[in-house]
């Protein structure tokens, strides 16, 4: 009787688990066919052509014998037909025959769970790029790539991006190369060589993606909206952190300072009946040039730190610091690294006696990378809660010297661990936020703060994002309008955690910004608000109206966080962005595609950004019913588009109808 119910509990199970299809593998007279399930991907060997399918519908397919190809000598070269198939258990391998009879190889497979993997080689000959072509569709949107900048939309298409980190401003240090079309496919290309994602500027009919690398992984996974691959591609990558409660209260953190500063903004805060849940230490809170030593407090601004930071603990606070990739020689572990080799330097070693200057941590060396974790715990055992970890773009430079937007990372810097410093640019920042993240879980398991500018494919998992240094005015390329957009794209690259410095990095932010700044930072996940220049105080740096004004933001913001929590969960548990770009909810609805400050922060609440010193400010609603936040009684059924107007006390908000949280505004 016990085996005969053990054996109907086990088919119970069975029946319960997912089915998951085998992957066959077809190939006859010069064709092929991967198949699981309903996904299907067929190759044609002459003329060379793949086309990917799902549920009845082609999603990625492309212009006869020109998907493949490279270039060399500044010509491209296409891959015309494939001279021989192999069969894999759960794919296949080619031999590709170029125009001029170079030969690259093919790899191509399927999971049971259909993510599929296309990964071209390059040829025995010298080549200076890897290429895919697809045909782009008229109605195909694209969205993803980390924090997007050069773009004028959220949406990329007809759009060019350089895969390329570099400073500047904005900081270009987070782009990841993953993105999502409506198509109904998603793409990560696994490379941090230097690429490109043209979506049409080039050719309106082609989606032209290339790479500076000797091949080119492109995983695919596919999927009917946003809200099915974005899943897939975290699966692989990691899902978001989990951040502790307090990261979601209001913090505050000063360009320079000491004892005195800090203490001061608590009372302040306090003194104005607005809650504060951290504040953070720019540089130099450290000796040392460049304010980057040994990660222990400079004693003379910050003297007794232990003590200090207990007593801010004992008040509700957490503490958090400045941090970078770079020592300088003025860090006593300075000639230990150098000894060891674990920097990255000049092959021009210094003369005796001279300044060797600062220098990047080879943090692609293990060792190197447990050496510089010993050094950050001098401060986080001393009770530092984090990390705003700066830099990471400039590789394998440390300072503003480093390569920028269309330079290349120099040959004639020494990597000791032997890798690449072409394909290490873009990835640096990944293992510096790996080393930071992991000195932070061994001292404090899972309550911290991690805030880094750099990124890539991964970092989503250990970091709640910051932008860098944004100008503080409401320009479209370098100001509040620039981080609106970047936020919603970081979004869909996995990066459910973001905010930006209110109200900027500038010195002379104007009243209406930092108001508008403040009111779009209270609705996007990390608040986080920045003394500097004329507005060292803030948000008490303008006049009562301003003070006013922030008090019941600032408190709103706390009504929301048991709100802010639940949709927290569920990036962390399912991979869905806390800021939503209207495409994420409404892909087929083609009014959405170009509204690039309009968002849906979490699963209930609409948000429009003012986007200039105006109080006017075009809406549109998408499908469904919104009520006004601020006026309960007032309905507003879409798809329609509304002209408001907006006083600097309100902001535009509104609640889809039916939404299961109250949304209690501040009394």
């Amino acid at each position: 009787m016990r085996k005969a119910f053990l054996f109907l509990a086990f088919c119970a199970v069975q029946c319960m688990a997912k089915q998951i299809e085998p992957v066959t593998v077809d190939i006859w007279s010069g064709k092929a066919r991967i198949a699981a399930g309903s996904v299907s991907l067929d190759l044609a060997s002459e003329p060379l052509t793949l086309t990917v399918s799902s549920g009845g519908r082609v999603r990625i397919a492309g212009p006869a014998g020109e998907m493949f190809s490279y270039q060399s000598g500044g010509r491209t070269i296409r891959f015309v037909k494939a001279v021989s198939l192999h069969r894999l258990f759960n794919g296949l391998t080619a031999v590709l025959t170029a125009e001029d009879g170079a030969q690259g190889q093919l790899l191509i497979t399927m999971t049971p769970s259909q993510h599929i993997l296309v990964k071209l080689t390059q040829p025995g000959v010298r080549t200076e790029a890897l290429k895919f072509v697809l045909t782009q569709k008229a109605q195909e949107h694209f969205y993803g790539l980390g924090d997007l900048w050069d773009t004028e939309s959220v949406d990329a298409k007809r759009s060019r991006v350089v895969m390329w980190v570099h400073e500047g401003t904005p900081d270009v240090c987070n782009y990841v190369p993953f993105f999502m079309s409506t198509a109904g496919y998603g793409m990560f290309v696994d490379s941090s060589y230097r690429g490109y994602f043209d979506f049409g500027k080039s050719d309106p009919e082609r989606t032209e993606i290339s790479f500076e690398a000797p091949e080119l992984p492109m995983h695919i996974w596919l999927g009917e909206t946003m809200r099915d691959i974005l899943p897939q591609y975290l699966d692989m990558t990691g899902y978001p952190v989990m951040p502790p409660d307090w990261v979601f209260w209001p913090q505050k953190w000063r360009d320079e300072g000491n004892w005195d500063d800090v203490f001061k903004d608590v009372q302040d805060w306090k003194a104005h009946e607005m809650p504060l849940g951290a504040v953070w230490l720019d540089r130099p809170w450290m000796l040392g040039r460049m304010g980057s030593d040994d990660y222990l407090f400079d004693e003379k601004r910050y003297p007794d730190a232990k003590k200090q930071i207990d007593k801010l603990h004992a008040l509700g606070i957490r503490v958090l610091v400045w941090g970078c990739d770079f020592l300088t020689p003025d860090s006593r572990y300075f000639s230990e690294g150098l000894k060891n080799g674990y920097f990255v330097r000049p092959k021009e070693a210094p003369k005796e006696g001279a300044d060797p200057g600062a220098m990047i941590v080879d943090f692609a060396n293990p060792q190197a990378r447990e050496w510089f974790k010993n050094i950050l715990r001098n401060a986080l055992r001393l009770g530092v809660d984090g990390f705003k970890l700066d830099r990471g773009q400039g590789y394998p430079y440390p300072t503003a010297a480093g390569p920028r937007a269309g330079g290349s990372s120099p040959r004639e810097m020494v990597v000791p661990s032997g890798r690449d410093s072409l394909e290490m640019h873009n990835y640096h920042g990944y293992l510096m936020v790996k080393t930071f993240a992991e000195a932070l879980i061994e001292e404090r398991g899972d309550n911290f703060q991690l805030t880094p500018r750099a990124g890539w494919a991964g970092t989503q998992k250990w970091t709640v994002k910051w932008p860098g240094d944004i100008n503080s005015d409401f320009s479209a390329d370098r100001g509040l309008l620039s981080i609106i957009r970047a936020q919603s794209s970081a979004g869909l690259t996995g990066f459910a955690f973001w905010g930006s410095d209110v109200p900027g990095y500038g010195r002379n932010a104007s009243k209406v910004l930092a108001i508008r700044w403040l009111q779009q930072g209270v609705f996007s996940p990390l608040l986080q608000i920045v003394g500097k220049g004329n507005h060292l105080d803030a948000p008490f740096s303008w006049d009562q109206e301003t003070t006013d004004i922030a008090r019941f933001f600032i408190k709103l913001r706390m009504n929301l966080l048991p709100y802010i929590n639940a949709q927290a969960r569920k990036a962390h548990e399912k991979g869905i962005p806390i800021v939503r770009h209207l495409a994420w909810d409404w892909p087929n609805d083609p009014a959405v595609h170009d509204k690039s400050y309009q968002y849906m922060f979490g699963d209930d609440l609409l948000v429009a950004c003012m986007i200039d010193e105006t109080n006017i400010r075009d809406v549109y609603f998408p499908e469904g019913e919104w009520l006004d936040f601020w006026n309960r009684g007032r309905a507003i059924r879409g798809p329609a588009s509304a002209r408001e107007t907006v006083p600097l006390s309100r902001f535009p908000v509104y609640i889809r109808k039916g939404a299961g949280f109250g949304f209690p505004p501040p009394k």
